[in-house]
């Protein structure tokens, strides 16, 4: 993972692109009790936009999996501790979370969908 290239050259992959192919195939995979570990080990990733970029595309398709599944609650708790160290991943799950509170008619405040991302 760390040959170096011309940049342009056919079939070069710069290292974060391969790290980010590698994590997408590590989340695609991963054992529901191991997503929290997987997901702080990714977040420490020195590309941390990257990193978030992967962590954020496993709780978008997760989420949609389990927006009205009992288990929501404790995989968000589950990852919420894991994706503190990256606060656009936490800020993911945190709207994700509300998106489900709002779908299911749960308790939610009014200004945190104006704090939440646009894509809210």
């Amino acid at each position: 993972m760390t040959k170096t290239a011309v940049a342009g050259a056919e079939g070069f992959e710069p290292d974060e692109h391969v790290r980010f192919a590698r994590y997408r195939r590590a989340f695609a995979e991963v054992a529901p009790e191991d997503a929290a570990g997987l997901a702080a080990r990714v977040l420490a990733d020195p590309q941390r936009s990257m990193a978030s970029c992967a962590v954020c595309e496993y709780l978008d398709r997760r989420s949609a999996e389990l927006p009205t599944e009992p288990g929501f609650p404790a995989w968000h708790r589950e990852l919420a501790d894991a994706t503190a160290a990256g606060p656009f991943a936490g800020r993911r799950l945190r709207d994700r979370a509300l998106l489900r509170a709002i779908t299911l008619d749960e308790p939610w405040e009014e200004e945190r969908v104006s704090e939440a991302d646009t894509w809210l």
